[in-house]
């Protein structure tokens, strides 16, 4: 099976290739990735979809912010063009596109609490970038989303081709912690990082697109980045709740691509 993921932007479950095979052992599966780097213009994601059509693929996965953008919009059209099964994974504003991307016989899977980012140039510079994108990925890891995204994109690789699963799926913070943690405390913390950073995705979205104030949305901007770091923090606080438990739930992927289950420390799998 060789799966082909096209990137345009980023979000942080661009992550997703890495989803995939976490221990580089699996013999069922090989990924090609292409991506556009941070822009999503229509001829970036067409030059991105050009280069993957070349690899001799079984199905794709388009990665993207907002899939009813032209670029990643374009990008799904060629996706349906090839014929091949395809999902899309978008952010919180993108579940607004899911009955376009339905309308075209394709998969979603659209991750809330992956947030828009602070992008103002007075402002956002590549460490504050790299730093936000790294509470972006504790929340989602720690907090359940991952697990849910990678469940529904094995599911989709694993069916027949000829009749595909193709999720239609919305992560909301209740559906990312479900069967994630034993103490509900932990399952509290989880919920309040993922809504933290619905709240900062509503913000970003003003200061990106709403607001002409320079110092407005450059404090909006900081303000939301440091929503995002303590949501980052009661995601921490979760996992360790759960440590001390000796329940940290892990599904590492065998060989063949299935998933084990365990949740003690030293217990066999």
């Amino acid at each position: 099976m060789l799966v082909g993921i096209g990137k345009f932007g980023f979000i942080g479950s661009s992550f997703v290739d890495a989803l995939f095979d976490e221990r580089a052992d699996r013999e069922d599966v090989d990924v090609r990735v292409v991506g556009s780097g941070s822009k999503m213009g229509v001829d970036d994601c067409m030059s991105v979809m050009k280069c993957l059509l070349e690899f001799d693929l079984d199905c794709l996965i388009l990665v993207s912010p907002n899939p009813s953008m032209p670029g990643p919009a374009k990008a799904r059209e060629l996706a349906v063009e090839s014929g091949l099964p395809c999902i899309v994974v978008s952010d919180y504003f993108g579940v607004g596109s899911k009955g376009d991307v339905e309308d075209s016989g394709l998969g979603y899977i659209y991750v809330k609490g992956d947030p828009l980012i602070g992008a103002r140039r007075e402002f956002l510079d590549f460490v504050e970038m790299a730093d936000f994108n790294s509470n972006v990925l504790k929340v989602l890891s720690l907090c359940g989303s991952f697990r849910k995204l990678q469940l529904e994109i094995d599911r989709f690789v694993g069916s027949d081709l000829d009749d595909p699963y193709l999720p239609r799926c919305v992560i909301t913070p209740e559906k990312a912690v479900e069967d994630e943690f034993s103490n509900p405390y932990a399952e509290s913390k989880a919920i309040a990082a993922l809504e933290i950073a619905n709240r900062v995705a509503e913000i970003n979205h003003k200061v990106c697109f709403k607001i002409n104030d320079r110092e407005r949305y450059v404090r909006l901007a900081s303000s939301s980045h440091e929503m995002l770091k303590k949501a980052a923090v009661l995601a921490e606080e979760a996992r360790e709740i759960e440590k001390k438990n000796d329940s940290v739930r892990r599904t590492p992927h065998k060989k063949d691509g299935g998933c084990l289950e365990k949740k003690r420390l030293h217990e066999d799998i």
